[in-house]
């Protein structure tokens, strides 16, 4: 740095680059290091790879109506899954997947696996040969993407533009199948 050096101090618009440089490595160092530190972030850190707001953020900000629903998003994503077996209320298998991919994918008691795929097929704007690797996705990864969980993968379920009424969509889908 110049000013170091020299004692020239340099011009406003360098200067604030400088800062929101540093700024930015010291807030990417200190966040990478919470993650590692803090078993609690094990979900997250897996899905939401970059110091950004993640895509449930986004889409409140731009539909504040939605903010009930991506504070529901947001707390099914920071559940860690369980360190023991638990216990369904409704069928009485244990588990040990956050409790949206039991409810959606295992739970015998529930209509849910056919629910699910009779809302893809009527909700989703997505065009079929774009989604045909969702279908071999393991069950909590699916999840994970239908929620928009994994960033780099909203593009390849449907163009984005439309992704923000799909993921409120899901969300109340959601939300009704963990009511039930």
């Amino acid at each position: 740095m110049s000013f170091k050096t020299n004692s020239l101090f340099p011009s406003k618009e360098k200067w604030k680059s400088v800062i929101k440089k540093a700024v930015r490595q010291h807030e990417t160092s200190h966040w990478r290091l919470r993650l590692e530190q803090h078993k609690d972030f094990s979900l997250f850190k897996e899905v939401h790879k970059s110091l950004q707001p993640a895509t449930i953020w986004r889409l409140a900000k731009i539909r504040p109506d939605s903010l009930s629903l991506m504070k529901f998003l947001s707390r099914l994503c920071c559940k860690n899954p369980p360190e023991q077996p638990v216990l369904c209320s409704k069928c009485t298998h244990q588990y040990m997947h956050i409790e949206v991919v039991h409810a959606l994918f295992e739970c015998p008691f529930t209509d849910s696996p056919t629910r699910l795929q009779t809302f893809l097929e009527t909700v989703r704007p997505v065009s079929a040969p774009r989604h045909e690797h969702l279908k071999n996705a393991e069950p909590a990864t699916l999840v994970l993407y239908l929620m928009g969980m994994i960033d780099d993968v909203i593009s390849d379920l449907m163009p984005t533009e439309l992704y923000p009424e799909f993921l409120i969509n899901y969300t109340n889908f959601l939300q009704s199948v963990l009511a039930a």
